[in-house]
């Protein structure tokens, strides 16, 4: 049976640190750049209508909503304080903390509405228009695929759907483009994991641990990682993940993004499965979110030609990273060959 309710990402607005002067360490978040993105989060992952015009840099994109006045100040705020108090990848001094403190100003100066820089990214699922036009119509397409198995005839289902929808949401759901099919899947726990990828993977916190957890659970029996753990040679990585599948000793590698999860660990996971057994999948990436999902070859050769999936490639797959750090330390570029 699937799952009770959707792990929609968080955006909630958190209290701005407060008493920071210059050569105050920041309080310990682990991730500094939260409270900022927070507040972009408002006018960004958030929105579901984004008005009509390009974003700049990204021909065909949309502009992000005007978030409120006192927001806009708020967030100003906050990045100024990140450039105050930030030491950069490199620490005071070097050319990476000048670096960094350049690409924080430059976009303080792009403010009130960060319609500009990496900020004003999106990925293809906000684009593209939705399949079908309502939650009932993306569950009768997607259940033959293996979505929603049990409970009942699809409008029984779907009121289920709709129910969660409306609680996370606060309103009805609208399914107007690519994303909101998505959110609407992600409703089903057991075939799908839709998370924030900026999850403090740091040293100490297990992060790895309960990815390969959560993806074990989606995999519908079909593979378990066990007995996970994690070894950070530092703490910007890399990263050593040892488990157990199929009564043997495993063993990958993920890369230190500063608080993000190195989603290339999931091509490296599908290198040990059998070939026709289900693999990971993820969504083409659209924002700071992965969503993942299992499929056989055939399940995803149905998705792409009969629904329009893009699913991630090893040089796509941190785009995750690219489109959510503000300052982080990490590479986004393709991810390592097999090997």
């Amino acid at each position: 049976m699937w799952g009770v309710t959707p792990p929609f990402p968080s955006h909630e607005i958190r209290p701005r640190p407060a008493g920071l002067t210059e050569g105050t360490p920041f309080p310990r978040l682990k991730r500094p750049g939260r409270d900022a993105r927070r507040l972009l989060s408002v006018a960004h992952a958030r929105s579901t209508t984004p008005p009509a015009g390009p974003v700049e840099g990204h021909p065909g994109g949309r502009n992000l909503p005007e978030p409120p006045r006192h927001l806009r100040s708020r967030f100003a705020l906050a990045c100024t304080l990140l450039v105050v108090v930030h030491p950069g990848c490199g620490g005071p001094g070097t050319p990476e903390h000048a670096r960094d403190r350049d690409a924080l100003n430059r976009f303080i100066e792009r403010s009130p509405v960060a319609r500009h820089g990496r900020f004003g990214q999106i990925g293809n699922a906000y684009r593209t228009p939705a399949g079908r036009r309502d939650v009932t119509g993306v569950v009768a397409a997607y259940r033959p695929l293996g979505f929603f198995s049990g409970g009942g005839r699809d409008a029984a289902v779907a009121r289920r759907v709709a129910r969660i929808l409306r609680r996370e949401e606060g309103r009805r759901f609208r399914v107007r483009r690519r994303i909101d099919e998505l959110a609407v899947l992600a409703a089903d726990r057991a075939r799908v994991d839709y998370d924030d990828t900026e999850v403090d993977a740091l040293p100490g916190n297990q992060a790895y641990v309960d990815l390969l957890g959560r993806w074990s659970r989606i995999s519908g029996g079909a593979f378990r990682f066990r007995d996970v753990r994690e070894r950070w040679a530092a703490e910007n990585g890399p990263v050593a993940i040892t488990f157990t599948l199929r009564g043997r000793p495993r063993r990958v590698s993920a890369q230190g993004l500063d608080g993000f999860e190195d989603l290339c660990v999931l091509f490296a996971l599908n290198r040990l499965l059998p070939a026709e057994a289900p693999h990971l999948a993820l969504y083409e990436p659209f924002d700071q979110t992965a969503w993942v999902t299992a499929v056989t070859p055939g399940e995803r050769r149905r998705l792409e030609r009969d629904h329009g999936w893009r699913f991630a490639t090893p040089a796509t797959a941190r785009r995750s990273f690219d489109f959510g750090r503000l300052y982080e330390c990490g590479s986004a570029s393709r991810c390592p060959p097999a090997g």
